[in-house]
């Protein structure tokens, strides 16, 4: 099983926390939170096991911080992308979904059309 990994701000360590927390009990899940340095700047991270329930949970987050025009680096199979749109986010889930045979859940509201 594959990992989604999700870098934040330290500024926003409470928000990813509370991510970890909607997926599922750490001990569960497999997911683990830290507070790392990466290229020399320091951030909260967070890895998810990717199942299906995880993919719907960790979508909806993605949105709603793309809305509230937070930026998160999300990384799975190695590769790194920014989430800081909509549009941004939902390239990534159709990835995740057509690489991983997921469905996605019905979120609120619709998508952004940039």
């Amino acid at each position: 099983m594959a990992d989604i990994v999700i870098a934040v701000a330290t500024d926003d360590a409470s928000d990813l926390s509370a991510l970890g927390g909607s997926v599922g009990d750490a001990a569960d899940s497999g997911s683990e939170f830290e507070i790392r340095s990466l290229d020399g700047e320091t951030v909260a991270v967070l890895v998810i096991a990717l199942t299906s329930q995880s993919v719907q949970v960790i979508g909806q987050w993605l949105v709603a911080r793309a809305r509230a025009k937070k930026s998160t680096s999300v990384t799975v199979d190695g590769v790194t992308v920014t989430a800081d749109s909509v549009d941004a986010v939902e390239r990534l889930l159709a990835q995740l979904e057509v690489g991983r045979g997921f469905k996605r859940g019905k979120r609120s509201g619709k998508p952004s059309k940039s």
